[in-house]
């Protein structure tokens, strides 16, 4: 009899494992057509899917639709666009350039010549700032800095690149936690390099008064260690250059209350970008700054989502969209904050943090293929370092989900170190396990591996009373022929869900099989 019953139960997992309806009853069901978007969004979606074929990001910026109600000057959004343009001298330019010999007169000679056109060329205003960008904290940036300041100890330009590296040196000595949290040892290091990019970008300033990049780089010290030092840059800034999008930004940061500023000190810089606006309309998507300010002071987004509304209407600044993007996904309007997330990505196409949003919104509407395109770079370019807990929260969603997304794809044994990933989270612990045990029990030949026995003998010892989880145990068990497999389809006869059908059709096979319902286990361990 105990024979028959091991040759009937095994034939009805071998069975089932084979029937569509099974993986329906799991959920994971491979998903052919993508979900439609409501009616009133169709368009809008099918035009964003078509501008994100397009590769170079000027281009795909432009081909995206607007906001659906915005208040957008004319030509805010067509300006902001002009923004992801790459930068005219890449680092690697700079570099190659530096190592002939008549490289540093060239730098100077293209330098100054995009110096003139900042002021005689709206179209080209603000593109000296990309190049100085790159003279980031790294010891690559450090080292050309160096080569370049030996070879022209004069050039403002020089200088300016060594004071921004020095710069950024001391910005990521600080930190990005509050001042309250920032320690001694970090502010001492900070001023000390500081200390050291303040005079490189004075004298610049001396030799060549209208390069902001440099005076903004002093507004930007000055914000953190001197008022006076941050109001006399910016001053100067303002006068050589007033409607350059990157000096206002920086007032408009300093304007903030918690730079010491006031509501009514930002509403004054966006008195200034209306002004100045036509001259360079890029500057339109500052007007998203004052009116969402108190909103991002707020516990939640969900609290914040009309201040943010109000902001991403009024100019198209990615960061107030990213934040009512969170709004509406909080109040389960996944759709609207697609909309919003979407924008965010349109201006910063290379933000981790959008994209990783945007994809785990898309995987949970059961868009799984584009889920993907979203969540797969992100996941890849992350590094070790994450900063605050939001960012771990993040990045273990968009693990889970990618896991979740390749699954729900057929995608079965891709999915499964995204799934060991995701356990790592608490809030992801016992449903990355469920997911990851059903990748080996999914097949016959999957289900008889060590693998699967030792997934599901952990998944019924977190959850002893839940039928699915012995049923998985059931079937490694059987696979391996394993002779627990009995107390397994015990346990699974027992807990079976009197109001699921599939489970009670399956406890009926069981029984008519011999199968007899255990006793409760409780948080008796399931060995391997």
């Amino acid at each position: 009899m105990k024979e028959r019953m091991r040759r009937g139960c095994a034939m009805v997992v071998l069975g089932l494992l084979a029937l569509p309806a099974f993986a329906q009853q799991l959920g994971h069901v491979p998903a052919h057509v993508a979900p439609k978007p409501p009616e009133a969004l169709a368009a809008y979606f099918a035009q964003v899917r078509q501008a994100e074929q397009i590769t170079d990001p000027e281009k795909r910026c432009l081909a995206y639709p607007d906001l659906p109600g915005n208040q957008w000057p004319a030509g805010a959004a067509e300006w902001r666009c002009l923004m992801l343009r790459a930068p005219v001298l890449p680092l690697e330019e700079i570099e190659a350039r530096l190592a002939t010999p008549d490289g540093a007169a060239w730098l100077e000679q293209r330098l100054e010549a995009l110096l003139e056109a900042n002021y005689n060329d709206p179209r080209e205003r603000d593109r000296l700032f990309p190049v100085f960008n790159l003279f980031d904290s790294s010891e690559r940036a450090g080292n050309i800095a160096t080569l370049w300041l030996r070879q022209m100890p004069q050039s403002p330009f020089a200088l300016t690149a060594m004071g921004k590296h020095r710069a950024a040196q001391g910005w990521d000595a600080r930190g990005g936690a509050y001042i309250s949290k920032t320690s001694e040892a970090q502010l001492k290091r900070m001023s000390q390099l500081f200390a050291g990019a303040a005079p490189l970008l004075a004298e610049a300033l001396e030799r060549e008064p209208r390069l902001t990049p440099a005076c903004l780089a002093l507004a930007g010290i000055g914000r953190q260690s001197s008022d006076a030092l941050q109001q006399q840059a910016l001053a100067q800034c303002l006068s050589a250059d007033p409607a350059s999008y990157d000096v206002v930004w920086e007032w408009m940061t300093a304007a903030m209350p918690k730079w010491g500023g006031s509501l009514r000190a930002m509403n004054q810089v966006g008195a200034h970008v209306l002004q100045h606006g036509p001259e360079n309309p890029k500057l339109y998507s500052l007007l998203a700054e004052p009116p969402g300010y108190e909103a991002a002071q707020m516990d939640t987004y969900a609290e914040g989502r009309e201040g943010f509304v109000a902001a991403s209407r009024a100019g198209p600044g990615a960061r107030m969209m990213t934040s009512a993007g969170r709004a509406y996904w909080a109040k389960d309007d996944s759709w609207t904050a697609l909309v919003y997330f979407s924008q965010a990505l349109r201006f910063w196409p290379r933000s981790q943090e959008v994209g990783r949003l945007r994809g785990v919104v898309l995987q949970q509407l059961g868009d799984y293929a584009w889920a993907l395109e979203d969540l797969l770079p992100t996941v890849a370019a992350d590094s070790e370092d994450m900063n605050t807990d939001a960012d771990m929260d993040i990045r273990m969603d968009a693990q889970y989900a990618i896991g979740h997304a390749l699954l729900s794809l057929n995608r079965i044994e891709e999915s499964r170190p995204y799934f060991l990933r995701a356990r790592q989270h608490p809030a992801h612990e016992l449903n990355a396990l469920e997911n990851y045990c059903f990748t080996y029990v999914y097949t016959a030949e999957a289900a008889g591996t060590q693998q699967a026995r030792d997934c599901t003998a952990e998944l019924v010892k977190r959850r002893p009373s839940h039928a699915m989880s012995w049923f998985w145990r059931y079937q490694a068990l059987v696979a391996a022929r394993d002779e627990r497999w009995v107390e397994a389809a015990g346990q699974f006869v027992l807990h079976a869900d009197p109001n699921d059908s599939w489970q009670q059709s399956v406890k009926k096979e069981m029984l008519a099989g011999g199968v007899q319902p255990a006793r409760s286990v409780g948080e008796k361990q399931a060995k391997p």
